[in-house]
């Protein structure tokens, strides 16, 4: 995906340069480093991620957790560099909040909403073993849900700066194009919001207390 924006950027017509895009990486300029980090950050993380499941016998122990850590931390730096500035036009201290505001915004979504991904395909047959589902769920939503609060903290403050920069008034909600995208994104924020309260302070509180009082019944049926 880098190189094919970067090809299409490049391409003297409407086609696509993928040879221009190639060489414009690390080619001494502040773009070209950048497009350099975002696709060597996107192919190392990729790698590392990777290692557990095509080598798991040299991925066991300590070892798998240094390439799953060093692979977010590569994703991490990919994820910067989408909003990283070439320059500065409005000074070095707006241009570097409005930095760390997306940052703060793309990197809650991405720990939130991939964190979700990763509870959906544990919860498929064969994620977890049976006999350990009851310990196993119950330990990690509770540790997500922390992860998920900070995100969703992150991701409603960032979001109301980013409504009060580029959103002039409720009215530009249904009348344009951006914040007509920004309503479906709020929509679906509140959604999941609704669900993650409702399982925080609700659901999970009931399965507590009724594994608590004995019932080892899964939590959903065969039938």
């Amino acid at each position: 995906a880098v190189l094919t924006y970067l090809a299409h950027g490049l391409s003297a017509s409407s086609g696509y340069d993928y040879a221009a895009a190639w060489n414009s990486l690390y080619d001494g300029s502040g773009a070209g480093l950048l497009a350099g980090l975002e696709l060597t950050g996107s192919l190392i993380g990729v790698a590392l991620l990777a290692g557990p499941a095509l080598a798991p016998a040299a991925a066991a122990g300590r070892g798998r957790d240094w390439l799953l850590g060093g692979g977010l931390a590569a994703g991490a730096v990919a994820l910067a560099t989408t909003k990283i500035p070439t320059d500065a036009s409005d000074g070095w201290g707006r241009t570097l909040f409005e930095t760390g505001v997306w940052m703060a915004h793309l990197a809650g979504g991405a720990v939130w909403l991939g964190g979700l991904a990763g509870l959906l395909l544990l919860a498929l047959p064969g994620g977890v073993a049976d006999m350990a589902r009851g310990r196993f769920w119950s330990v990690a939503i509770r540790r997500f849900s922390v992860a998920a609060m900070a995100s969703v903290a992150a991701i409603a403050l960032s979001g109301l700066f980013l409504y009060w920069e580029h959103v002039d008034g409720p009215s530009q909600l249904f009348t344009t194009m951006y914040g007509r995208v920004l309503g479906v994104k709020i929509v679906i924020f509140g959604m999941l919001l609704l669900l993650g309260v409702l399982n925080q302070f609700w659901l999970h509180p009931r399965i507590e207390a009724l594994r608590a009082g004995g019932d080892e019944r899964p939590l959903r049926s065969e039938e």
